[in-house]
């Protein structure tokens, strides 16, 4: 068996959050440095289980019943930083995540209740439909060489990102974007490459 000391590093990761436009595709924006601090759960909460005692005993006829389906809707935390270029697409990027309707002169849709958390049923929407929640993908790029190397895109889906926890940092060697969002989606993983959409920042 080969040792394969190959690892993903932060230097080569990339970010995008896309929008719920259908046709022709989704807005997205890239984002090129995270700092290698993207923090997100593997999968969304499985289903409470319930004890259920043999007349409060312990026997054979002792089991489980399943609890209820909140759990499975509850959002999930993720978070993530980036830094900050004087340049226009760090204006969008910061636009979407205020909740601006329109960016770059571009009509942004919301994603939420385009998944399906038990797989049957799509998700509710908010009911402050000004609320807009996006998609989140995050790319891991395998290094050159080993046959079982691909690259690794995690997804989470409609996820809201409330402008009041959105925080700007001004450090010694850069400013960057703190940012923390809620997952009201599914996660996904697979291998390859983004979901096609179309640049947001591609004119301006």
């Amino acid at each position: 068996m080969t040792n394969d000391n190959r690892s993903f590093t932060s230097k080569n990761g990339e970010l995008r959050i896309y929008d719920g436009r259908a046709a022709p595709a989704p807005w997205y924006l890239s984002i090129l440095f995270t700092n290698g601090d993207f923090t997100g759960p593997f999968g969304r909460n499985s289903f409470e289980e319930i004890l259920i005692l043999d007349r409060q005993n312990t026997t054979d006829n002792m089991h489980y019943i399943e609890g209820s389906d909140a759990r499975i809707m509850e959002p999930l935390a993720v978070s993530f930083s980036a830094r900050v270029f004087d340049y226009r697409p760090s204006r969008f990027f910061r636009e979407m995540l205020a909740g601006n309707t329109t960016v770059n002169s571009q009509s942004i849709a919301t994603t939420k209740g385009s998944t399906q958390n038990d797989g049957a049923n799509n998700n509710p929407t908010f009911q402050d439909s000004t609320k807009i929640t996006y998609n989140l993908e995050f790319k891991l790029t395998a290094g050159a060489g080993g046959n079982s190397w691909e690259n690794l895109v995690l997804g989470y889906n409609e996820v809201w990102f409330d402008p009041g926890e959105q925080t700007l940092n001004e450090g010694e060697d850069a400013v960057t974007f703190n940012i923390s969002g809620q997952c009201y989606g599914t996660v996904t993983s697979a291998t390859g490459d983004f979901t096609t959409g179309s640049d947001l920042a591609s004119s301006y």
